[in-house]
């Protein structure tokens, strides 16, 4: 099975982590408010440390039961949000998927508006 991501869209790269991707991910983890339905964070930047590195070691294999991506905003090349995609238990065909977004991106692109 061949890897079906990257995917791009005119706004938006889902793609997988980069190293370089923790201080744009450790923004949207550290807020309260945007993680506030999820069983982790708010995170301190050594979780979110951790958090990165785990995507990346996730990375190194393939196929695999769980993706999470980084959904890049292409105009600014950063790193918005995350999104989870799970097999739970392949004999049910039992699957989940989970999301998290930075809050303060859309109210940026709404305020750059001519």
């Amino acid at each position: 099975m061949e890897k079906w991501f990257p995917i791009q869209t005119p706004r938006l790269l889902l793609r997988e982590f980069t190293a370089v991707d923790e201080d744009d991910v450790h923004e949207y983890a550290s807020d309260a408010a945007v993680v506030q339905y999820t069983d982790w964070g708010p995170n301190t930047p050594a979780q979110t440390h951790d958090r990165v590195s785990g995507y990346l070691e996730e990375q190194l294999t393939w196929p695999r039961d769980q993706v999470s991506l980084a959904v890049e905003q292409r105009t600014e090349r950063k790193v918005i949000g995350t999104i989870r995609l799970s097999i739970m238990d392949r004999e049910t065909r039992n699957a989940d998927f989970g999301f998290v977004f930075n809050r303060h991106i859309g109210t940026r692109a709404m305020r750059q508006k001519p």
